[in-house]
């Protein structure tokens, strides 16, 4: 399903509201085995003209399951993100004169042909861009044990015995990759 918006709608109302609530699919968003968005994704967007172009402007929420960086947990959080876009006309291409450097704000520009702006790849970004690369289940998250990968959450009082460091690391490893890759959340969010 396509997520679209008319511009002579905007032009003739000055604003448009776009509300939705879809499955990440509508946005071709995969699964990850370290971050997967799960349920819906919903979006509260106002387009608006603003000189020649328009201005996409709002908020897009969902919540994503991210395995913790230190402890290797899996964690279920709420992830909001401000969405602001650009849309201008294509022109067709043109010689350019001269090599223009490109600034921060031209990268919120998007260009558009004919009347209808479809959105699906500017929120999948949005998502994507949402899902942060080091997550930390909690600020104190106290990590793995360096000698035989024991989760020190769990095992507060933890004193390695000496253990196989290689296969002590090598067996909690193959288990936190079974149960990520199954999906199972032990209960830790």
């Amino acid at each position: 399903m396509l997520i679209k918006v008319n511009v002579r709608e905007i032009e003739a109302h000055k604003e448009i509201r776009v509300n939705f609530f879809e499955e990440k699919g509508v946005f071709d968003i995969e699964d990850r085995h370290l971050a997967m968005v799960k349920g819906k994704i919903s979006g509260d967007l106002v387009f608006s003209e603003a000189r020649g172009a328009v201005l996409g402007k709002g908020k897009i929420s969902y919540r994503a399951r991210i395995v913790c960086s230190r402890c290797l947990e899996p964690k279920e959080i709420t992830i909001e993100r401000d969405f602001y876009r650009i849309y201008e006309p294509k022109i067709e291409w043109q010689e350019p004169q001269e090599e223009e450097e490109l600034s921060y704000g031209d990268l919120d520009v998007t260009e558009y042909k004919g009347e209808d702006i479809i959105i699906n790849n500017d929120v999948r970004d949005e998502v994507l861009l949402g899902i942060p690369e080091f997550f930390f289940c909690s600020v104190d998250c106290r990590g793995l044990c360096a000698k035989c990968g024991e989760n020190l959450n769990k095992h507060p009082r933890h004193s390695c015995k000496g253990n196989d460091i290689e296969e002590g690391w090598k067996k909690e490893l193959q288990e936190k990759y079974r149960e990520i890759k199954g999906g199972k959340d032990n209960g830790s969010s």
